[in-house]
C-alpha cells in the first residue's frame, strides 16, 4: 500500500478525499476508513487543533479541517462514521471558516501564468 494509515497525512487525505467521494471509494484508494476507525479520532482531533496541537507535517491548515469535519457531519453517507460522530459535538464553539470562502480562490496564488490563463484565473502570480 502507498497509505500506512496512521499519520497526518493520511488522516488529512482521507478527510479531503471524503468531501467529495462516497465511503466505499474513500476506502477504496486509503486500503481502509480511518474515519470509522474510534482510535483515529485523536490523529483527527490534532489536524482540527480541537485540545491538540496540530502536526507540523505538510497538511492542510486547522481552520479547513474542521470546515470538512464539520461538512462531513452534515452528509447523510458520513455522519455516521465513527471519527465523525465524535468529533461532531467538539467542533460546536470553535472557530470554522465557510467552507465556500475555503474553495474560492484567492487574488495572489502560485499557478504557473499559462496554467492559470487556460483556466480562467486572474491574479498574481509571486
Amino acid at each position: 500500500g502507498r497509505w500506512c494509515g496512521d499519520c497526518p497525512k493520511c488522516r488529512f487525505a482521507a478527510l479531503s478525499l471524503a468531501l467529495y467521494l462516497p465511503p466505499a471509494r474513500v476506502r477504496q484508494i486509503m486500503g481502509r476508513d480511518l474515519l470509522d476507525e474510534p482510535d483515529q479520532a485523536d490523529g483527527f482531533r490534532a489536524l482540527c487543533a480541537l485540545g491538540r496541537d496540530k502536526p507540523f507535517e505538510c497538511v492542510g491548515e486547522s481552520g479547513e479541517s474542521r470546515a470538512a469535519m464539520r461538512e462531513l457531519a452534515s452528509l447523510r453517507e458520513w455522519s455516521g462514521h465513527a471519527v465523525v460522530k465524535v468529533l461532531k459535538p467538539e467542533l460546536d464553539g470553535v472557530q470554522i471558516p465557510a467552507m465556500k470562502q475555503l474553495l474560492e480562490p484567492s487574488g495572489r496564488h502560485f499557478i504557473p501564468t499559462h496554467l492559470a490563463a487556460a483556466i480562467g484565473l486572474s491574479g498574481e502570480a509571486p
